[in-house]
């Protein structure tokens, strides 16, 4: 990579980044955050990527909570009347 005072040490040219993509990646793989800056100004952030959510497993929460054998039941009057 191509020695010159930046701000930041995580902070690269376009250039910089252009020709060292790969190895760039690899710290971003790492858990670091990494800038692009045109010139000075920082245009973009590289971070890793979120991992894809767990997918949902049916029946996970059993046990967690009991439900009362009436909590069907029609409510009250004075109750139902604040659903209408």
């Amino acid at each position: 990579m191509k020695s010159s005072k930046k701000p930041l040490p995580n902070q690269f040219t376009i250039y910089e980044t252009r020709t060292n993509l790969s190895r760039l990646l690899k710290r971003v793989e790492n858990g670091e955050e990494l800038f692009i800056a045109n010139g000075k100004r920082v245009v973009a952030k590289l971070v890793p990527a979120a991992p894809a959510p767990q997918p949902r497993k049916p029946g996970s929460a059993q046990g967690a909570f009991k439900m009362q054998d009436n909590f069907d039941a029609p409510l009250p009057d004075d109750l139902a009347g604040y659903f209408k």
